[in-house]
């Protein structure tokens, strides 16, 4: 069909600033869709409780074995919560910088902060449909309630209006209130309901298993960091703090390299003769990194399980590479499989053999820790999705 030449001619010279807008179903794609595993959107609201500066974080599943209407979970910590500024301005907003203008948290801690991207409250959506979020600085006489309900989300974007009355994403209202408190208390609690799935005992079993890779496991921290993980259903799991596990007095093998940033050189392993040994090259573009190996025969194996046997949250630690920036795990490698022999082999090791001594080495055998940090590896970026 032609233009009508009088209408080309009107819009020859026309003029106009266009801004971008979100559809309502935004929420969906930044939680749901982007974060595909229930562990990983865990994992992203605990990051947030880290970069907070808690001290103890608590996980609770009340009557969520099956769904109901008196489901729940609740991520509760002791950090140092937020104020309503902070409400509007940071956890309201998508994306926000607030975390890539400050790098680490408030004294004392001092943590390198980890949740930056800025989409770690849509991983509350991929939980269940509903929040009621509770939230104080110590300071103040008040906590702030925030409720967000994602189901009128989804019910507007399924009976969108005609497009000259469409609503957006940030159309939406969100009930806000505040409430008295005690002024020494502070923290936050996500109360998230209508859960989407059912949490069994091994979903939390598998949970704990996780979370135990949280922080680097080799290393005492300088700072408390404390996850419990309670359920009224689960006697195993009524009151349970996540452990830590030693597997270096265990190992047939270990082996580690370094890096010197002042002279820009980096440790590599090399197989040479039927041994592995160190040699030094130039740091890389993506950064110097530090890696511990550690090498697990039939012998060492059996040591280890006699010590975590089959049953408990540590029996399958023993599962390849994971990569930890300033002493958090990356999310993607926290992704779980029921089956091990489905587990992402993100370097190719069962994929291939090594002659002489990793001739028959799969990630069921080696337990390997490279180590970065946002300061040296800056464009090296975690993601949340597969």
């Amino acid at each position: 069909m032609c233009q009508d030449p009088v209408e080309a001619a009107q819009l020859k010279n026309y003029s106009e600033a266009l801004n971008w807008h979100f559809d309502v179903s935004t929420f969906k794609l930044l939680g749901r869709e982007l974060i595909t595993d229930r562990i990983t959107a865990v994992f992203e609201l605990i990051k947030n409780c880290y970069d907070a500066n808690a001290e103890e974080v608590t996980i609770e599943f009340c009557d969520a074995g099956e769904i109901s209407e008196h489901s729940k979970v609740i991520i509760k910590d002791n950090g140092i919560g937020m104020s309503p500024d902070e409400i509007t301005n940071n956890w309201m907003v998508i994306g926000t910088s607030s975390k890539r203008k400050k790098t680490t948290s408030e004294p004392p801690y001092n943590r390198v902060l980890i949740g930056e991207k800025g989409i770690g409250r849509f991983a509350v959506e991929k939980l269940g449909s509903k929040l009621l979020m509770r939230t104080k600085k110590e300071y103040l006489e008040y906590v702030s309630v925030l409720e967000v309900d994602w189901d009128a989300y989804e019910e507007i974007s399924n009976r969108q209006p005609k497009p000259d009355k469409t609503k957006y994403f940030t159309d939406i209202d969100n009930r806000y209130r505040t409430e008295p408190a005690d002024n020494r208390t502070k923290g936050t609690e996500l109360i998230i309901t209508n859960i989407r799935e059912p949490w069994t005992e091994p979903d939390l079993e598998r949970l704990y298993k996780e979370l135990s890779k949280l922080i680097y496991p080799f290393e005492t921290l300088n700072y408390p960091f404390r996850i419990t993980i309670k359920s009224n259903e689960y006697e195993k799991y009524s009151d349970k703090e996540i452990g830590s596990i030693s597997v270096v007095e265990f190992a047939a093998v270990t082996f580690s390299i370094n890096y010197d940033i002042k002279n820009g050189k980096q440790e590599v392993i090399k197989y040479k003769d039927g041994k592995l040994v160190k040699e030094t090259t130039d740091i890389s573009q993506f950064g110097p990194v530090k890696f511990n190996l550690y090498y697990f025969d039939q012998s060492a194996k059996k040591k280890f399980n006699r010590r975590y046997p089959k049953g408990t949250p540590f029996y399958h630690f023993i599962d390849g590479i994971k990569i930890y920036r300033d002493g958090i795990i990356t999310t993607p490698f926290a992704e779980y499989e029921a089956k091990q022999d489905n587990k992402r082999d993100v370097l190719g090791i069962d994929k291939r053999r090594y002659s002489g001594f990793f001739n028959k080495v799969n990630s069921r055998d080696i337990i390997g820790i490279v180590e970065i940090t946002k300061k040296y590896n800056p464009k090296i970026i975690d993601s949340t999705n597969r």
